[in-house]
């Protein structure tokens, strides 16, 4: 009975270790159709900058447009360089979701964002289960944030998860955000209000968390 206990859990890890690695192919794939998608989309905004540099009137009117279309080329190209970072991601660590967002966290708080990098959807480290990146501001929400933390305390050791717990707390503060002008790099006001709202909305859920730890 023994044995066949054991022969019934080796494949049952078979199995899922099949379903792991077939989810982690996936996702390549949906990332690497993301970055040729993205790449496309540079090629098309930089030769269309290009024509109308051609033709550029000196006017207000003209100054703006150019400003917006500098501003969409930068986001296009923040973009495709989070999602290139996704799929070496992929490639390196096996979708691991905690340490995505230990390794991206990192990166994040020491980048110098501005109007040549202004902040995306896909340039925070978002603390959610469905990563990397496969999420939307939407999911964001308090929720996602408590069930991504209950599975880094799973994952980590007490003192590691509490780091990583403070930290958060830190890099989503709305001070933080304020003091590194990261919702002023984006122009599009719809975006920099949802990209605040979501930043608020973690900052929320994450101060309970760093409470509870600290006590």
């Amino acid at each position: 009975a023994q044995r066949e206990q054991a022969q019934r859990d080796k494949e049952k890890e078979e199995r899922e270790e099949r379903e792991r690695e077939e989810w982690i192919r996936e996702r390549m794939k949906e990332e690497q159709k993301g970055v040729e998608e993205l790449e496309r989309e540079l090629e098309r905004l930089a030769g269309e900058a290009l024509r109308r540099s051609t033709s550029a009137r000196d006017s207000e009117e003209e100054e703006e447009v150019s400003r917006l279309r500098a501003y969409k080329i930068a986001e296009v190209r923040e973009r495709l360089r989070c999602r290139k970072r996704n799929l070496r991601y992929l490639t390196s660590s096996g979708g691991n979701s905690v340490q995505w967002f230990e390794d991206v966290g990192a990166e994040f708080d020491s980048a110098k964002f501005d109007e040549a990098q202004p902040l995306t959807f896909e340039s925070v480290p978002w603390p959610l289960l469905s990563l990397p990146q496969k999420g939307t501001l939407e999911d964001v929400d308090w929720e996602a944030v408590e069930r991504f933390f209950a599975a880094a305390r799973d994952l980590l050791e007490e003192d590691k998860y509490k780091a990583l717990v403070e930290q958060t707390h830190r890099r989503f503060h709305p001070d933080r955000w304020r003091s590194r002008g990261l919702l002023a790099t984006v122009v599009d006001d719809d975006l920099r209000e949802r990209l605040e709202n979501a930043g608020s909305v973690v900052a929320q859920a994450i101060t309970p968390l760093w409470q509870r730890s600290r006590a």
